[in-house]
């Protein structure tokens, strides 16, 4: 502690001012950020994810035994390495220049970046991983340094991959489903169209058949009953002729009367059933 006194202007003590120094203060400061460290050291080396310290660079600066493991180098051989050279194979260029530019200028901007991106391991195999860079700013906002997790996702991928080509199959299969569908629609349709095109071709042949009947009945019986009601005979004779006479007159009425000529019949047929209908004619398949 240091003493300062207060003297009027005759010299005479009024007072003074004293001043402790508590040297405990820095000390406990100094503890508590020590621990700290020690705290974020020890989560950092014993995660069971993949973390590492870029420099703003984007070169590593501290890498974690997990990320070691995950991609199967030394940290002496890792801590060299950059973000490309890890997606780098020797087969084909999965990024470029500006995929990494937009990694490192999203996380100085806004702060984070998250995102998939498939790397190569030590023995050649791809790893696919879901990467987040977050900026570590200083306490006046200037950017020290980033911090990455990479989180393992191949299976994850696989699993995506393997329902991807569940659902192609299934569209497949519902595009197949839809065009058998079609197919046997229009099937149907054609073979409607053939029904009743035959249909119609069996009511022109009944008018033929009826016409022919009419033409003959008209021609050859009438006539022959007129001739026999002429002619003499007894009263069992006549009644005969009577119940014939009748029984004609009701066929006559049943099926002596033509009820379409062919021409008027065909006239009648759609465009696909007269199609149809020449195709019946000429022996071809109407599929």
């Amino acid at each position: 502690a240091a003493a300062t006194p207060i003297l009027d202007a005759d010299g005479a003590l009024l007072g003074a001012i004293f001043v402790l120094n508590d040297n405990a203060l820095p000390q406990q400061v100094e503890a508590l950020s020590r621990e700290s460290g020690e705290l974020f050291h020890s989560a950092f080396e014993y995660s069971d994810i993949g973390l590492a310290l870029f420099t703003i660079d984007g070169q590593f600066s501290q890498i974690n035994p997990s990320l070691c493991h995950l991609l199967g180098y030394s940290p002496a051989e890792l801590l060299p390495m950059t973000l490309q050279q890890l997606a780098f194979n020797q087969e084909i260029i999965k990024y470029d220049d500006r995929f990494y530019h937009a990694i490192w200028s999203t996380a100085q901007e806004v702060g984070l970046w998250r995102g998939k991106i498939t790397l190569t391991r030590k023995n050649g195999n791809d790893l696919s991983v879901a990467l987040a860079i977050k900026a570590v700013p200083s306490s006046a906002g200037k950017i020290l340094s980033y911090i990455g997790s990479f989180t393992d996702i191949t299976e994850q991928k696989k699993i995506e991959y393997i329902l991807q080509k569940v659902l192609a199959g299934k569209e497949n299969q519902l595009e197949l489903t839809q065009e058998k569908i079609s197919s046997i629609r229009e099937e149907t349709v054609s073979a409607n169209t053939t029904i009743d095109v035959l249909l119609k071709h069996r009511e022109k042949d009944i008018s033929k058949a009826n016409a022919r009947f009419s033409s003959e009945m008209e021609e050859i019986v009438i006539p022959f009953m007129d001739k026999l009601k002429t002619t003499r005979t007894d009263n069992n004779q006549a009644r005969l002729i009577e119940i014939i006479d009748a029984n004609l007159k009701k066929v006559m009425q049943t099926y002596g009367h033509p009820n379409e000529t062919s021409t008027s019949m065909y006239r009648k047929l759609t465009p696909v059933e007269a199609k149809v209908a020449t195709m019946i004619k000429k022996g071809y398949s109407t599929k």
